[in-house]
């Protein structure tokens, strides 16, 4: 193209985005740097070094002599025939003939870059499609002030220390803190020089992948995006994908990119179609390969047990028709990929991973092997491209609530709760609306026990029935303690009642599907293929069970409230329930995908859903995978 024609197109480029800025109430002129850093004081300016920088950045100008003869997106404003539109042919012309080679100079402003010197290179190259350019690059550091944006900035600054890359954008700061945690990236532990450049290549190979898809044209930025990509394949040091290879990982994620920052909700359901259709053109001539992997072991966690009692019992019935691998011991985020890769490896078609824990990294898998049915023991409601599965286990705590009121003679009750999770707060909530319903005037006092210090430190002395839950995915056996419904009032703890689960309900239906070529069928009726199972009383999931402790006629008429919740006669959560704060939650229009996201507590509840900050250490893996949004670090 003559010099003088590419003028002309990149002058209605140019006029196109000043028109189109100017309907949507937007500067159409480029940035000014100067402007920018009036009312803000510079802290600090680092020394000038020359890099290659990516042309996407360079946003703007340093000072405001040029501003106006640019439209925002670096094309020209000038009609031809000018003394600017000869001088941008001429850089033009060098650049097809023999390239431009002499470095511009800019000032870096949280990984922007604003051009002091070369401005019409910048033009000429984005005109050109170029992705980058030599630079002089001198970075300078603002005063931060309160406010969203000065979050975002400091959150990049303390990214920038820990990993001595400024190549991430992100349009929240907790972003940069949930990259950290995938990086495996702290003070003690900040990135080498040669992670860094490692870092950079992926990231460089990915955005070029990004944007050659259409990323520019979405809601969110690269960094955003490469932090979505990671979340489903994970992050492995010196392994540099060809972006190829990323665009055919991002083709099966990119309806999570184009709706960010929402996410894709699970489809919740209380049943399956799928167990009960007739065997569908099956050709299967050898058992359907099944694999289990627990992150403890049957001796040491009474969770891990349950699932093995129950692989064993379905192990036992089929026989022949299916092959069982169990894995266990599997706690370190590096075992997990081990055992998931040697069960894909070894031809399993069905696996379960058997704790919330393990939650990102069977997603991973479940984006990266398509034709391998992976299921997660947990109550997530953002799963991709996952299916998961867990309990109902409020409507249990309903009927222990009720015990619990009957039964105390101080009306002061304790609930000690393990991991604020998904979940758990409609578990609370369904234990107190049981314990008003039979005593209204009863307090809970809650407490939790994967908390540095207590959290209700005024525990009163004359509670009488206490609630234990078990700490189900404790690694540690020597942490386990009795769980359940008990009796104090005599200075003992005199069991009453406690939650059975019978996971064997769940695999037999999940294992007969895909024995009958019929597990498409909930996604096929739901349209989701990120399905979660919430099972409970009406499945046979579970059930409770009563100690001889337990008054005879008590035990009556908890049965037949447990009866009438098993047949959906009855359910926990209905008419008007009035939180701590006073606000009255209407409880008819409540979804499951609600109770699971439940965040509040029942007024009748004394004590909080503890915050990240306060857990101990090795309760944080759990909750920041599984926990609930008030205390997992995720978009606002």
């Amino acid at each position: 193209m003559k010099s003088a024609d590419a003028y002309e197109k990149a002058y209605r480029d140019g006029q196109q985005c000043y028109k189109q800025r100017v309907l949507e109430g937007k500067n159409p002129y480029l940035p000014v740097l100067d402007t920018i850093t009036e009312d803000n004081k510079i802290r600090k300016n680092k020394p000038w070094k020359l890099k290659e920088i990516s042309l996407d950045r360079v946003v703007g100008t340093k000072t405001g002599s040029r501003t106006e003869a640019f439209a925002a997106n670096f094309m020209p404003l000038l009609k031809s025939g000018t003394e600017f539109a000869a001088k941008w042919e001429n850089v033009y012309s060098a650049q097809i003939e023999e390239g431009l080679r002499d470095p511009i100079k800019v000032y870096e402003l949280f990984g922007r870059y604003f051009v002091e010197e070369g401005n019409k290179r910048v033009s000429v190259l984005k005109f050109c499609k170029a992705a980058s350019v030599m630079a002089e690059v001198r970075e300078i550091v603002l005063e931060t002030k309160d406010t969203k944006a000065a979050e975002i900035y400091q959150a990049f600054l303390n990214f920038q220390n820990l990993t001595g890359t400024d190549v991430i954008l992100m349009s929240n700061p907790k972003n940069y803190n949930r990259l950290e945690k995938v990086l495996n990236v702290d003070t003690e532990h900040p990135f080498t020089e040669a992670e860094t450049e490692d870092f950079e290549g992926q990231f460089k190979a990915f955005e070029t992948a990004f944007n050659k898809m259409g990323g520019r044209k979405l809601r969110l930025s690269s960094g955003d995006a490469f932090l979505l990509y990671l979340d489903y394949y994970g992050f492995q040091k010196n392994n540099i994908l060809t972006p190829s290879k990323i665009e055919k990982e991002l083709k099966k994620i990119w309806p999570d990119l184009e709706i960010y920052p929402h996410k894709r909700e699970t489809t919740v359901l209380t049943d399956t179609d799928t167990s009960e259709k007739k065997k569908i053109l099956s050709l299967r001539t050898s058992p359907l390969k099944v694999a289990f992997i627990e992150n403890t072991n049957a001796k040491s966690s009474s969770w891990t047990k349950e699932h093995i009692v129950a692989i064993e019992k379905i192990r036992k019935e089929l026989g022949h028709e299916i092959d069982v691998t169990i894995y266990d011991e599997v706690n370190s985020e590096e075992e997990q990929i081990q055992a998931l890769e040697e069960a894909i490896k070894k031809g399993n078609e069905l696996i379960f991973t058997d704790s919330p824990e393990m939650l990102r990294i069977s997603n991973q898998f479940a984006a990266a092997y398509p034709k391998v049915k992976i299921l997660n023991c947990s109550l997530n409601t953002n799963t991709g491209k996952l299916r998961t599965f867990y309990s109902r286990d409020f409507e249990i705590q309903l009927l222990l609530g009720l015990i619990a009121g009957a039964l105390t003679q101080s009306h002061h009750i304790g609930y000690i709760a393990s991991y604020p999770i998904y979940g758990t707060a409609a578990n609370i909530n369904a234990f107190a609306i049981g314990v008003a319903m039979v005593n209204p005037n009863a307090e809970i006092f809650l407490d939790w026990s994967t908390t540095q210090e207590a959290t209700v430190p005024d525990f009163p002395l004359d509670i009488d029935i206490i609630y234990i839950e078990g700490e189900k995915f404790d690694l540690d056996s020597k942490n386990a303690k009795a769980s359940g419904l008990f009796d104090v009032r005599s200075g003992k703890f005199i069991n009453l009642a406690k939650i059975e689960t019978h996971w064997d309900v769940f695999y037999r239906k999940i294992i007969k599907a895909v024995l009958n070529n019929s597990y498409s069928v909930d996604e096929y009726n739901t349209g989701n293929d990120s399905i979660n199972y919430w099972w409970g009383l009406s499945n046979g999931l579970l059930d409770v069970s009563f100690s001889e402790k337990m008054p005879a006629q008590l035990e009556r008429l908890i049965r037949l409230v447990k009866d009438s919740m098993a047949s959906s006669m009855f359910s926990p959560f209905k008419g008007d329930l009035v939180a701590q704060d006073g606000t009255i939650n209407h409880m008819d229009q409540i979804t499951l995908l609600d109770l699971a996201q439940m965040d509040w507590l029942n007024q009748n509840i004394v004590g909080s859903i503890p915050k990240d900050y306060q857990m101990l250490p090795e309760a944080e893996q759990l909750v920041n995978v599984h926990g609930l949004h008030t205390v997992k670090e995720e978009e606002q």
